[in-house]
């Protein structure tokens, strides 16, 4: 036992050196465990395999713990929830109306209780967490705790009962306690709607004013499958998202939501395969705007890519976005935009060939003669670029002729006026520019390779 323990100045040690050693063998030795309870009994919950401890022996560590957590340095405390699982025991059901009793009202041991209970699942600490999960009185680590004892030992009544509590006074609860429910509880037990009620209530941003809603995401809760949900989940999102600004600029409920949104959004994708909802092209456009804070996530690049998936989701997501860019602070004529500025305001879709097999019809379909107008751009660029099939310009003549601004635009785009004498001066001055530039980039080229070249010779050069 000196090994072990040693007796200094009328104190029982254990020596600092063995602390987990003497854990590790309690499992093996009564008479070590026993010792170990004498001295320092926390450190058979924190060290060691508490697993292999005998259940009287837990009990007994357990039981003088509670008596000295008001000596230990709190951050040993911390950490400890892999330990708690293992010390945790069906057996030890009875002991903790006990053990709750002696915690008496040190906040520690209290704290210890609660998440021997949550961590382990024990049911004999459910009339505990009954009591103290709906105890605004008691401090909020505690209420906290025991909150979470009871969603995970509770039944479904539990659980409802304790979702229409949080609902209901969240606006009096601490912010913690909000969010820990709606982790636990949406959407099997709060609708979409509270939740986003309570989400008001608490704001985006902790008490020292920093972005967060943890624990909520980055996973999106494995029940929140229904399209009507998600549709419902994401149409609150953009409600709150604000107006695109043009500035790039912090958003922070953006920001606070972008991982939640976009996991959302690509599950809602799985139940249209052939069309982009308009909620889902309107919160990509914003978390676009945002991308330097929160469109940078692995669910937001997955999305994107999807929307490019078939001709039906590329359609529609391209006149939902070209729709609600008009009202962006960078379009300075909503009647003429382009394909290029749908890109570069967040549309995540480059156009092919194929996809002249919509846009050729739509010069002729689309009812809002701006949209017309649109369609006959696009598709004249994706001819242009993609071989100008004459076929092809020839049903674009076809579905213009019953708009006689749109023909005139496209004859005369294949009839160009010819060049005056200030552009052929203009681009003679630019092509001097760059034969310019290219030489001097050429000669920095070779100044820096010959430069290499007698280094490499001599390498004593400077």
């Amino acid at each position: 036992f000196d090994l072990l323990f040693v007796d200094l100045y009328g104190y029982r040690l254990v020596r600092p050196d063995m602390v987990e050693a003497s854990a590790w063998l309690s499992g093996t030795s009564q008479a070590v465990a026993e010792a170990l309870i004498a001295r320092s009994p926390f450190n058979l919950l924190k060290h060691g395999d508490p697993g292999s401890l005998p259940i009287p022996t837990r009990v007994k560590a357990l039981n003088a713990a509670l008596g000295q957590l008001a000596t230990i340095d709190r951050q040993k405390l911390w950490f400890i929830e892999d330990s708690l699982r293992r010390f945790a025991d069906p057996a030890l059901d009875p002991h903790f109306a006990d053990w709750w009793l002696a915690a008496g009202s040190d906040e520690e041991a209290r704290h210890i209780v609660l998440r021997l209970i949550h961590a382990g699942r024990q049911s004999g600490g459910l009339e505990t967490v009954r009591a103290v999960a709906f105890d605004q009185s008691a401090d909020e680590i505690s209420q906290l705790l025991a909150g979470r004892g009871l969603m995970a030992i509770g039944d479904d009544e539990d659980r409802r009962r304790y979702a229409r509590y949080v609902v209901s006074e969240h606006t009096s609860l601490r912010r913690s306690i909000v969010l820990e429910t709606l982790s636990e509880l949406f959407p099997t037990f709060i609708s979409v709607d509270e939740f986003f009620a309570s989400i008001d209530a608490i704001g985006v941003s902790d008490d020292d004013g920093h972005k967060s809603i943890l624990p909520l995401g980055p996973e999106l809760p494995t029940d929140l499958v229904s399209p009507a949900d998600l549709q419902a989940f994401l149409d609150q999102i953009v409600a709150r998202s604000g107006e695109f600004t043009g500035e790039g600029e912090e958003h922070r409920f953006r920001e606070a939501f972008a991982e939640l949104a976009s996991a959302a959004a690509n599950r809602l994708l799985d139940s249209h395969p052939d069309v982009v909802p308009d909620v889902v092209t309107d919160l990509i456009l914003l978390l676009r705007e945002t991308e330097r804070y929160s469109g940078s996530n692995d669910a937001f690049q997955a999305l994107g890519k999807l929307f490019g998936t078939s001709r039906g989701r590329r359609q529609s997501s391209f006149w939902r976005a070209v729709d609600r860019i008009r009202s962006h602070p960078y379009i300075t004529s909503p009647d003429e935009v382009n394909l290029f500025m749908v890109q570069h305001l967040g549309w995540p879709v480059v156009l092919t060939a194929d996809d002249l097999a919509w846009l050729v019809p739509d010069i002729q379909r689309r009812t809002d003669p701006r949209d017309r107008q649109t369609a006959l751009r696009t598709a004249h660029v994706l001819w242009r670029d993609f071989g100008q099939d004459p076929a092809i310009l020839a049903s674009m003549f076809a579905a213009a002729e019953s708009d006689a601004r749109l023909s005139e635009q496209l004859t005369a785009w294949q009839s160009p006026q010819p060049e005056t004498p200030e552009m052929a001066g203009h681009m003679a001055r630019m092509e001097e520019l760059r034969k310019r530039n290219e030489e001097r980039t050429t000669q920095r080229d070779t100044s820096w390779i010959e430069l290499i070249d007698t280094l490499r010779a001599d390498p004593t050069f400077f």
